[in-house]
């Protein structure tokens, strides 16, 4: 279970105060939207699409504004890495259809663990390292193993899928595989 569901995102703040364990680490903020984000010292930064920050810099922030995030995916990357080995990757999307895979990574390639927080409602979190989540498991909101929710979705949507082709048996070959769900 390298994924959690967190039933959650209103305050990324009680989801951050558990990534305190983490070894040393800079943020890789992308496809950013959040409230907040003028009248106060240093908000101009929460304006744009994507940055940097030291993980001091994003907890100060959050911390003492206690923002809500609407959207944003939040890449937990060793600070032995400069900003130019962070920026030769493509930035991780929200729209990644891993997000409803039998097993979830982070996207970014340094990154050792993502925080994705969706539409303002819920926030998934995934690690290469299972451990990595056990504290995550802890905050004060619904936390559903994602890896195992979505194997039961996507088996019920093959099983679904099993059905329409056999309700439309004469659909070509290349169609069906077209639409096929990997199962």
């Amino acid at each position: 279970m390298p994924a959690l569901f967190i039933d959650s995102c209103s305050q990324l703040k009680s989801i951050l105060e558990k990534s305190e364990s983490l070894s040393p680490h800079n943020w890789l903020i992308s496809y950013l939207e959040c409230y907040d984000t003028i009248g106060w010292e240093g908000c101009e930064k929460w304006e744009k699409q994507s940055l940097i920050l030291t993980d001091e810099e994003l907890k100060k922030d959050i911390y003492l504004r206690d923002m809500q995030f609407i959207w944003g995916v939040f890449s937990a990357i060793p600070t032995e890495y400069s900003q130019k080995d962070i920026e030769k990757y493509a930035l991780p999307e929200l729209e990644d259809p891993n997000y409803m895979a039998n097993h979830i990574n982070p996207q970014h390639p340094l990154a050792f663990l993502e925080i994705s927080v969706w539409d303002g409602c819920y926030t998934y979190v995934c690690a290469h390292d299972e451990n990595l989540l056990n504290p995550f498991k802890e905050v004060p909101y619904k936390v559903i193993d994602a890896e195992e929710d979505n194997k039961t979705m996507n088996k019920e949507l093959c099983r679904i899928q099993d059905i329409l082709r056999n309700m439309v048996p004469d659909v070509s070959e290349a169609v069906a595989n077209d639409v096929q769900w990997e199962c």
